[in-house]
């Protein structure tokens, strides 16, 4: 955490992402903001269960949020996670690439 503020992550992907990167994610001290899934209906019962605020079947609107400060997307089909700061002039937290299940720290 820098500054005190536990960085805020959105996660693409209901599988990998929820199973490994939520409780990854929140073990390292971030907070899980916001999940995206395939099926809305899906999504936010998901959302509902682990406490996620805000949910959405729409990658673009997760990205966008702007309680998001880093996204990252969890594919079945990716060998990586690939985490974002959407505003990267305004990012406390540098871009990178980090392997799927790695926590970040």
């Amino acid at each position: 955490m820098q500054g005190g503020k536990a960085p805020r992550v959105g996660i693409i992907g209901t599988g990998w992402g929820v199973t490994v990167q939520v409780p990854s994610f929140r073990e390292a001290g971030w907070q899980v903001v916001a999940i995206c899934g395939r099926t809305e209906e899906k999504t936010k019962k998901i959302g509902a269960d682990l406490s996620i605020p805000f949910t959405t079947a729409d990658p673009q609107k997760l990205i966008e949020h702007p309680d998001v400060d880093f996204v990252t997307v969890s594919n079945i089909c990716c060998s990586f996670s690939l985490i974002l700061a959407p505003d990267c002039a305004s990012a406390t937290y540098p871009p990178r690439i980090v392997p799927s299940g790695f926590t970040c720290g």
